[in-house]
């Protein structure tokens, strides 16, 4: 019986590529399959190549094919946080298809993996409520192996590899900057990335659209040489940086 074929969605962060990593240590040649927002930070790009280029792997495509600021410009609009439309049309949907061109509909077993950590098992559940594939499986390695993200940042620690630089101030290394930012989380962007911040504000500016739907105009924010305070921010966790990058394994990675 042929062995299922190991599949990540990987997103170039720091939990899928802890995934994709141990499963190769394991010998398993996992296939990591990113979808390119073409709006990643650049250097959670060079992240993921690295780890690529260091464990031996080849990343897979999956994307949509456009750059995403000009599909919101196309779509006339920006997505506000509690609407997903750009996670549907950039990730799901074409990882979707992808899965179904070269797996499911050639009756091809594969496991996928997704990057939960295990306080995250309320996501796990949603994606179990939904998922329909009749050769496709799915796991949440992380949660079954009891690993959170400190954990994660501690293996590439160990590796020499640095994470990607968002961590230093944000939780998640999404697109940058991410339409779920509030307010604080702008202010926070445009001190410590201040060319994305004037970029945004320039995008937002040229084609008439808002990143904050509840919130002002990135022109009208103000900004402060200060250090902002991460009072008011969903995306942070522990003091600054988010994560410490030279932990240990074994040991808890907040400040």
């Amino acid at each position: 019986m042929t062995e299922p074929q190991d599949i990540v969605f990987f997103s170039m962060g720091i939990c899928s590529a802890y995934i994709t990593c141990r499963l190769q240590d394991e010998c398993r040649k996992p296939i990591p399959l990113f979808s390119d927002t073409k709006r990643e930070d650049v250097d959670t790009y060079r992240f993921g190549h690295e780890v690529a280029d260091r464990w031996g792997f080849e990343i897979a495509d999956a994307s949509n094919g456009m750059d995403l600021w000009e599909w919101f410009a196309k779509q006339k609009m920006i997505p506000a946080r509690q609407l997903s439309p750009c996670s549907l049309a950039f990730k799901i949907i074409p990882s979707r298809a992808w899965l179904h061109e070269n797996f499911e509909s050639k009756g091809i077993p594969a496991v996928v993996h997704i990057g939960y950590d295990r306080n995250e098992q309320h996501r796990a559940d949603k994606v179990m409520e939904h998922w329909e594939y009749k050769h496709i499986s799915v796991k949440f390695d992380l949660i079954e192996w009891q690993v959170d993200k400190a954990q994660c940042f501690g293996y590439f620690a160990q590796h020499n590899v640095k994470p990607p630089r968002v961590y230093q101030h944000f939780q998640h290394a999404n697109c940058m900057p991410c339409k779920n930012f509030r307010e604080a989380d702008w202010i926070a962007y445009a001190y410590h990335f201040p060319e994305g911040f004037a970029e945004a504000a320039t995008f937002e500016v040229t084609h008439g659209l808002r990143w904050m739907q509840d919130g002002p105009k990135l022109i009208d924010l103000a900004l402060s040489d200060k250090v902002p305070s991460r009072k008011g921010r969903r995306k942070l966790a522990g003091a600054e940086p988010a994560f410490s990058f030279d932990m240990g394994c074994d040991r808890c990675a907040m400040d």
